[in-house]
């Protein structure tokens, strides 16, 4: 089982919900919030329009944050949850991660990963960044890389980006017992926003765009060549794929320190 702090921090975001409710990024999730009714749903389950019964709400949940095997009517009481979440925390949570970790983590940074996990589920966190770089012991970047989880139906949700700094932030609190790391006084000036690796690294899109240039090179290489020469459109193809190249190189080593 995690520490208290991990409960603590799960419990918090995972507020218990004793009737099932659809997810908030599901059909349904969005309807009941834009018709204002969403807190009122939470609160006790109400009975729907035809036309909302019809919108899917998966996954639905209940207790803290429990949705395999939930559907929409199910009801739980909060020592129900409690125990259910003992047992799945344990055995399909922490385990697989202590299995999977080449280094092993002290309590809180189990419990960080463990309340990741409990939101993504175990089988993006073992193939998460955050993992790969605790395993290389690269602390910094793991915690970094949990910031990768903060989207919901591809948009940046607030409630995640929440919860991934949190969970981040227990990750890098030192267990009873370690020396703490010394803290600077002194700073660095902020990163220009101009030359951050993150705002001037391209992304798959531009990485597409730049694949559909190599083809178009390719498809005009006739044109050009009758107009100049044989040697030129060659030279820029390659140029292309060199850039292409590097882009993804560079996007590969954002993502390793927990970047991108």
């Amino acid at each position: 089982m995690i520490n208290d702090a991990g409960l603590e921090l799960l419990e918090d975001f995972e507020s218990f919900v004793g009737h099932a409710y659809p997810d908030p990024y599901s059909p349904l999730g969005k309807a009941l919030q834009r018709g204002g009714l969403w807190k009122s749903y939470l609160k006790k389950p109400m009975l729907l329009s035809s036309e909302m019964q019809a919108l899917s709400g998966a996954p639905w949940t209940i207790g803290l944050g429990f949705t395999k095997g939930v559907k929409a009517g199910d009801k739980m009481t909060k020592e129900q949850a409690k125990r259910r979440l003992a047992e799945e925390m344990d055995a399909e949570y922490v385990q697989p991660l202590l299995k999977a970790c080449k280094i092993e983590p002290n309590e809180n940074q189990l419990a960080g990963m463990a309340c990741l996990a409990w939101n993504i589920g175990i089988s993006g966190t073992l193939k998460s960044t955050v993992l790969k770089c605790h395993n290389r012991g690269d602390t910094n970047a793991a915690a970094r890389a949990f910031a990768l989880w903060n989207k919901a139906a591809g948009e940046v949700s607030a409630g995640l980006t929440r919860r991934r700094a949190a969970e981040a932030a227990l990750y890098l609190t030192p267990a009873e017992g370690e020396e703490p790391e010394p803290m600077p006084q002194q700073v660095d000036p902020e990163k220009s926003m101009a030359k951050s690796g993150i705002i001037t690294g391209t992304t798959v899109s531009t990485v597409a765009g730049t694949t559909a240039l190599v083809a178009e090179s390719v498809r005009s290489v006739k044109d050009v060549r009758e107009s100049i020469g044989d040697f030129l459109p060659w030279v820029l193809i390659a140029a292309a794929i060199g850039g292409a190249v590097y882009v993804i190189w560079n996007r590969l080593n954002q993502r390793d320190g927990g970047l991108a």
